[in-house]
């Protein structure tokens, strides 16, 4: 997909662009040295990625930016599943974005679940609009399309045509229709909120906000006047965050993107780094970041990294 769209919507030329299929594992050599990758969907965007690298060196995973949901692990190359299963992950690196907050918004999986059951509610009795950015959150709406479908196995959704070419790129054409008389599903653009003719005595009106910047104020979901507004925060939560890292239970943990919530931190990349015997007792329960022992080491570690920086100054 991003081989595509880097070529048809950014207009790169001069340039060798080669498409790499996720969950595919790939042998590379460079200078004698041989290893293998594999890209999985990251789903915080349309076409990001995380990246798997296994060689001489050790086991690597980069995160980028991540939003754990439920099937990932399902996507991982053989390579991949076999670390999980016999050995741990050389070095971890992953997405921190909310880790150091009580960030117990409705992550991926729930939204879906909750889109999808507010459509099969109406039975089609009246249409529904979704209302989405124009680019970005595309791996949502295809999940929202297969879970509508497990009820309604012949269900299309309406996008614009710009927005068709992408789902057939993403290897979804079956889920999706431009015109418009094929559904009762309309994906919309965020101007769609401006027009005058939409009423809920005729529509389930779905507004899913995507918010990737840092905050302190998770609301997932409201009702307002009979409409849905959700938030998609496009990172995983604190919660998700400690799942991902108890899966791989890697040797050398580094957050690469967080922000300490009572403070005026500014990012720092790989600000620590955490043997597996530091951060092997994540607790069970995962209510509260004050009583985990990597949260206050990864928040200690941070201000002392920025006291340091101060007097260098």
């Amino acid at each position: 997909f991003n081989a595509w769209y880097l070529k048809k919507c950014l207009k790169v030329k001069g340039i060798t662009v080669i498409g790499v299929d996720p969950g595919k594992s790939h042998s590379v050599s460079f200078h004698g040295n041989k290893f293998s990758f594999c890209f999985i969907d990251s789903k915080s965007s349309t076409g990001s990625v995380s990246l798997f690298i296994d060689g001489d060196f050790g086991v690597y995973f980069y995160t980028g930016n991540f939003c754990y949901y439920s099937g990932f692990t399902s996507l991982m190359c053989p390579q991949m599943k076999g670390i999980i299963s016999y050995k741990s992950l050389s070095r971890l690196y992953f997405d921190a974005t909310y880790y150091e907050q009580k960030s117990k918004f409705m992550d991926y999986d729930e939204i879906v679940d909750k889109v999808v059951g507010i459509i099969l509610c109406a039975n089609f009795s009246k249409r529904t609009d979704i209302v989405v950015d124009i680019f970005g959150l595309e791996m949502l709406l295809i999940d929202i399309a297969l879970n509508v479908r497990k009820k309604y196995p012949k269900t299309l959704l309406h996008v614009g045509y710009e927005r068709f070419l992408m789902m057939c790129e993403l290897g979804c054409k079956n889920l999706f229709t431009y015109n418009l008389y094929d559904s009762r599903i309309y994906i919309r653009s965020p101007d769609f909120l401006n027009r005058k003719f939409h009423s809920k005595a005729f529509c389930n009106l779905i507004s899913i906000k995507r918010k990737s910047e840092l905050c302190q104020d998770f609301q997932s979901y409201v009702q307002i006047n009979g409409w849905h507004e959700f938030t998609f925060y496009s990172h995983s939560s604190h919660e998700r965050c400690c799942i991902l890292i108890n899966l791989f239970k890697p040797e050398v943990l580094i957050p690469t993107r967080s922000l300490a919530v009572n403070s005026d931190l500014i990012m720092l990349p790989n600000f620590s780094f955490f043997s597996k015997k530091e951060h092997s007792n994540i607790p069970a329960s995962y209510s509260d970041t004050k009583h985990n022992k990597v949260s206050k080491l990864m928040s200690l570690t941070l201000k002392k990294r920025l006291n340091i920086q101060k007097h260098r100054n």
